[in-house]
């Protein structure tokens, strides 16, 4: 049954994270790290760079879901309306109406009625909206005095909501031919042999 979910699935996860490291092979946290593309080869082409990756084209990123909602594409359907405007999660990665950009939070544009009567002439009791009418001397006459409300709330608009770990199957790349295996341990050579240099010494041509 889990041969058929597809790389790159991403779940909501109830447990702990030392469980899904020991008990749960195949399962990574969405935390953003950075993954050699040599050795997770069939992630990489589920993801691709979409989610962030390094300038060298060495590396790419697991998706960084910590403390955010997920939304589905828009693909043009018009329900993002500000699709085009959303930004990379991490550099290297996507923006705009792709997969794994990221949108800041904002409130839908509206606004607030004020009704305020300040006038010191009883004959002039206008309800106002931003702008009232005051008098000057028994005077009506149109005087700016803008109003505003004191803050009220929290340091974010949200909905009721429970935490969970995101976490997506990356199953460890299998290789299927001794060619596989052979590059894969050449890479790991090359890697071991560049931290055993010296600091001033070059690498082996």
């Amino acid at each position: 049954m889990i041969d058929e979910i597809p790389i790159g699935t991403v779940l909501p996860y109830g447990g702990s994270i030392d469980y899904l490291a020991r008990y749960a092979k195949g399962w990574l946290p969405c935390d953003g790290r950075s993954l050699e593309i040599l050795h997770h080869p069939r992630l990489f082409a589920a993801l691709g760079r979409g989610w962030g990756a390094n300038p060298q084209g060495t590396t790419f990123n697991l998706p960084d879901l910590r403390g955010v909602f997920l939304r589905g594409v828009s693909q043009s359907s018009g329900r993002d309306p500000e699709a085009t405007s959303r930004v990379v999660i991490l550099p290297g990665g996507n923006s705009g109406d792709n997969v794994g950009s990221l949108q800041t939070c904002q409130n839908l544009q509206h606004s607030h009625v004020v009704s305020d009567n300040i006038v010191s002439d009883s004959r002039y009791h206008d309800n106002v909206v931003l702008t009232p009418r005051l008098t000057d001397r028994g005077s009506p006459r149109d005087w700016p005095h803008p109003r505003s409300t004191g803050p009220s709330g929290g340091s974010e608009s949200r909905p009721i909501n429970a935490s969970v770990y995101w976490i997506i199957w990356a199953p460890d790349p299998e290789p299927r031919t001794p060619r596989d295996v052979e590059e894969l341990d050449e890479h790991q050579r090359l890697i071991d042999a560049m931290g055993a240099l010296p600091a001033t010494s070059s690498p082996p041509a």
